[in-house]
C-alpha cells in the first residue's frame, strides 16, 4: 500500500493495481493489471515529482527485476496512460537477483533496502539513479 496526496494505491497478490481517494471512495478502482504475481507485503515504494506518480515494485521471485508503474498524479481510475516498465539498470542493477524484505527511507527517494540473503543496498532514485553494492552504504 502507498499513499500519495489523498490517494491510496494497493497492489494485489495477483498484480492488480487498485486505487481510491481517501476518505471519499468506498471501493478501490482497478487502474491496471500488471499480470505479475506479488507476495504479501511485497516491496513497493511510491514517489511523485509533482506531475507523475511512480510505484517502484518487486514481484514474487528472486530473479525478477524491479518494475515501475507510472501514471499522472492524482489518478485513481483505469487509464490508458499507465506505464509498466522493468528496471535492471541504475538503482535496480543489483536488486533483480535479490528478495527484498524491507526498506528504510533515509531521505526522499533515497532508501536502504534489506534483502533476504544478499545484504543491504542503498538506492538513490532521484539523485542520480544509482545503487551501491551490497553493504557499501553510508548512514
Amino acid at each position: 500500500m502507498a499513499v500519495i496526496n489523498t490517494n491510496i494505491y494497493l497492489l494485489t497478490t495477483d498484480g492488480e493495481l487498485r486505487a481510491a481517494t481517501a476518505p471519499t471512495d468506498a471501493t478501490f478502482n482497478l487502474m491496471h493489471d500488471t499480470t505479475e504475481s506479488y507476495e504479501k507485503h511485497a516491496f513497493m515504494y511510491a514517489t511523485s515529482d509533482g506531475t507523475t506518480t511512480r510505484l517502484i515494485t518487486k514481484p514474487e521471485g528472486i530473479n525478477e527485476p524491479l518494475y515501475v508503474i507510472s501514471f499522472p498524479d492524482n489518478t485513481v481510475t483505469d487509464i490508458a496512460s499507465v506505464e509498466y516498465t522493468t528496471i535492471r539498470e541504475g538503482y535496480g542493477v543489483y536488486l533483480d537477483a535479490a528478495e527484498i524484505v524491507d526498506s528504510y527511507e533515509k531521505s526522499a527517494d533515497n532508501l536502504l533496502v534489506a534483502t533476504l540473503e544478499n545484504g543491504m543496498y542503498e538506492i538513490d532514485i532521484a539523485g542520480g539513479d544509482t545503487s551501491t553494492e551490497t553493504e557499501a552504504y553510508t548512514l
